[in-house]
């Protein structure tokens, strides 16, 4: 399986002390700034709506968003379909954003989204993924697909519940995302229990591995064996949309991105 693998020294994942808890840190880095997870959370546009569902591997409290940031005023208003959604307002600089977790945000996956702005309004269209909505241009608004709600499993751990090299992560095959899997193994130094890792390890690592969309991955040596055994680890699984459009001066306007990622964390038996 063809993968990239990028070692960041930051991770672009806050841990939260919550197990399987998802947070996701916005970092200003170089290496991230080429990933769609930095495009995601950093967008340039304007006007930028982003869609999220995250989930834990083995804790199913899900979080699920829509939220709409404006760069230079009162954020705009969102209607789906026709709906307008209202929700609180929070200021930030010269810009805002609002939040809302009213909308059924989980029927936005595995569709396709047009959106435009009209007046101050951001107006998004739902679409099934074999509609002709792709043909329509930037000049009339962008559309975008959102994949599949990210679902996974973990088989083939040690007797102790440990990952090892050939254990498999599984999860629900999108055939429509064209953008793979993105994978992020992450080393905090402050969620190790023994003194000899921290020791062996004090700094914060990170292991980014992008594949293609094909349900499961094989753990490799050469995943682990930057961290030291015995070591805890938080493993991320994320699919991820973005588009952006531009006018005729190449000054962006209005983007989407959307995301669905799932955690949970391991001890290394390595």
């Amino acid at each position: 399986m063809l993968k990239k693998i990028y070692l960041l020294t930051i991770g672009f994942f806050l841990l939260s002390c919550h197990d399987d808890a998802i947070n996701l840190k916005k970092e200003d880095n170089n290496s991230q700034a080429q990933s769609m997870f930095y495009k995601i959370y950093n967008s340039e546009a304007k006007n930028h709506l982003l869609i999220e569902n995250l989930n834990g591997i083995y804790d199913k409290n899900n979080i699920s968003n829509i939220t709409s940031i404006s760069s230079d005023g009162s954020p705009l208003k969102l209607t789906i379909n026709g709906k307008t959604l209202v929700a609180p307002i929070s200021l930030i600089g010269k810009g805002g954003s609002w939040r809302t977790s009213s909308y059924d945000v989980k029927s936005l996956f595995g569709k396709k989204i047009f959106l435009k702005a009209v007046g101050n309004n951001l107006e998004a269209s739902i679409f099934n993924n074999n509609s002709s909505i792709a043909s329509r241009t930037t000049e009339d608004g962008l559309s975008v697909y959102i994949p599949e709600i990210l679902s996974a499993s973990v088989t083939e751990l040690d007797s102790n519940g440990n990952i090892t090299p050939g254990t498999v992560i599984r999860w629900n095959k999108d055939v429509n995302n064209v953008n793979g899997i993105s994978m992020m193994v992450e080393y905090n130094p402050y969620e190790q229990f023994s003194t000899s890792v921290l020791e062996e390890m004090p700094s914060p690592e990170s292991r980014f591995i992008e594949m293609q969309d094909t349900g499961f991955y094989v753990i490799t040596e050469e995943d682990l064996n930057n961290f030291p055994s015995g070591s805890n680890l938080s493993f991320y699984l994320g699919r991820t949309a973005y588009a952006i459009s531009t006018d005729g001066n190449v000054i962006k306007d209005t983007s989407i991105g959307a995301i669905t990622a799932v955690r949970a964390d391991f001890e290394v038996a390595y």
